[in-house]
């Protein structure tokens, strides 16, 4: 009897045993990649920093389109938080653009653009775009209104990787994702990222060029007049 008790804590023993190892493993799975560092404020989770500018942005069927990231220091200069040793990524996932060389742009609102430089493209049919900017170049917080906040805008243009083709862009999942990478100036022995997350891409189809060709024949007028 007092054997069959003890068999019997073990198995219950072990199934909680189990039980917890599951759920730290789910809870471990559930955990961000990189959590806020502790002395920055709050709100570094949850201000906007980047953003696809739609609005402008569009992949041209046959042709070439253009995209437009814009990445916004939100904060003020109380707040602490200058972002440095930037890192973009645009991931063009599964619409089957790619980069088109020597086409990167930066541009700064309220602030100096750095230098440009041309990403490193990788991934599967070049969707993966990385520019790494200069570590020295800091985008500050600045006082005022939301209008007067250090932005810097990278424009480039993409087109069809030959090895999809032009045509299959109509039917194609033209989501797009970016992401910035960072150290904040109120944690500056850490790196903390923020993502767009999923949108997609506009499409603008060629406007058809139409070329009319005739010959007016009736009675007064010669063959081959027009």
């Amino acid at each position: 009897m007092v054997r069959s008790d003890q068999n019997r804590v073990k198995a219950l023993g072990s199934r909680l045993g189990l039980l917890l190892l599951g759920l730290c493993a789910l809870l471990s799975a559930a955990a961000p990649a990189a959590a806020q560092p502790a002395t920055c404020p709050g709100a570094l989770a949850t201000a906007p920093i980047i953003a696809h500018d739609f609005g402008f942005s569009f992949c041209e069927l046959c042709d070439v389109g253009q995209a437009r990231i814009e990445i916004q220091n939100p904060f003020e200069p109380l707040d602490d938080v200058d972002f440095s040793e930037i890192v973009v990524v645009e991931d063009l996932l599964a619409s089957g653009l790619t980069y088109v060389p020597n086409t990167t742009t930066f541009t700064g609102i309220n602030v100096a653009a750095p230098a440009v430089v041309e990403p490193v493209v990788s991934g599967a049919n070049g969707s993966v775009l990385t520019w790494t900017i200069a570590p020295a170049y800091v985008l500050p917080g600045l006082a005022g209104a939301p209008a007067n906040r250090a932005t810097l805008v990278i424009e480039f243009d993409v087109r069809r990787h030959p090895a999809v083709g032009e045509e299959g862009l109509v039917a194609a999942n033209r989501n797009i994702d970016a992401t910035v990478d960072f150290v904040p100036s109120c944690a500056p022995t850490e790196r903390y990222a923020r993502s767009t997350g999923p949108g997609t891409l506009p499409l603008r189809e060629p406007i058809p060029q139409i070329t009319k060709g005739g010959r007016n024949v009736d009675a007064n007028q010669g063959a081959g007049s027009t």
